[in-house]
C-alpha cells in the first residue's frame, strides 16, 4: 500500500551520471592525457532537472586529510554536455553510465534546495580521505531522503570512488527496475568495467 502511494507521487528523476575511470592503452600513452585517479577514477554528477548537472570538485590546494576549517572543495552546476567534457573529451568518446532514479515531489524539492545550499556554501573539504565526487554525491542523495543515511565518515570510506557507488546504484536499479543507460568508451583507453 504504502510502495503504491509514494509511486503514485513520484513525478521526476534524478539521474545520476558516472564517467567511468580510465587510463590511455598501451600504444596511445603520448595522445591520450592521464586522468586524475586513473583506472579507479572517473567522475559522477546528479541530473536534478532535465539539463542541470551538480558536481563536486577541489578547489584551491589539495588536501589528502579532510580539513574542517580549511574547505578547499566546491559544487557547481553544469549543462549536461558540460558535465560529460569534466576531462576535456568529447562526450562520445567516454565510457559513461546513467542511472534514472524515480523520486517524488517532496525529494525533489530537497534535492533542488540542497544543491542550491551546496553550490552556495561547500558544507565540507574535497580530500583523499574525506569527500570526494561519489561520496558527496551519496551524501546528496542521502540528504534528499532518496538513499540510506550515512555519517560524511562514513560515505567517505564507503563510496571512495565513483565505481563503488556505481556498483551500489546497479544492484538498486536491478531490484527496482529502474533505466539504465550505457555508453562504450573509445579504444584507445583501458576503462574501468562493471562485472555482475
Amino acid at each position: 500500500m504504502v510502495a503504491t502511494s509514494i509511486l503514485a507521487q513520484e513525478t521526476s528523476f534524478v539521474n545520476v551520471h558516472f564517467i567511468h575511470g580510465s587510463k590511455p592503452e598501451k600504444g596511445f600513452m603520448n595522445l591520450e592525457k592521464k586522468w586524475r585517479g586513473g583506472i579507479w577514477g572517473g567522475h559522477v554528477g546528479l541530473e536534478i532537472s532535465p539539463g542541470k548537472v551538480i558536481d563536486f570538485k577541489p578547489q584551491g590546494r589539495f588536501h589528502w586529510l579532510l580539513h574542517r576549517k580549511k574547505i578547499h572543495s566546491q559544487f557547481s552546476f553544469h549543462t549536461q554536455e558540460g558535465f560529460w567534457r569534466y576531462f576535456g573529451l568529447a562526450p562520445e568518446t567516454l565510457e559513461r553510465t546513467t542511472v534514472a532514479i524515480p523520486i517524488s515531489p517532496v525529494q525533489k524539492k530537497l534535492l533542488d534546495s540542497l544543491a542550491t545550499a551546496y553550490v552556495n556554501q561547500s558544507p565540507y573539504d574535497y580530500a583523499f580521505i574525506g569527500m570526494r565526487c561519489a561520496s558527496a554525491s551519496y551524501d546528496i542523495l542521502m540528504q534528499a531522503g532518496i538513499l540510506k543515511k550515512h555519517s560524511w565518515l562514513r560515505c567517505g570510506q564507503k563510496y571512495f570512488y565513483p565505481k563503488k557507488l556505481r556498483k551500489r546504484l546497479l544492484n538498486m536499479a536491478a531490484e527496482n527496475d529502474w533505466k539504465v543507460v550505457k555508453n562504450t568508451g573509445n579504444e584507445r583507453r583501458k576503462w574501468d568495467k562493471d562485472v555482475r
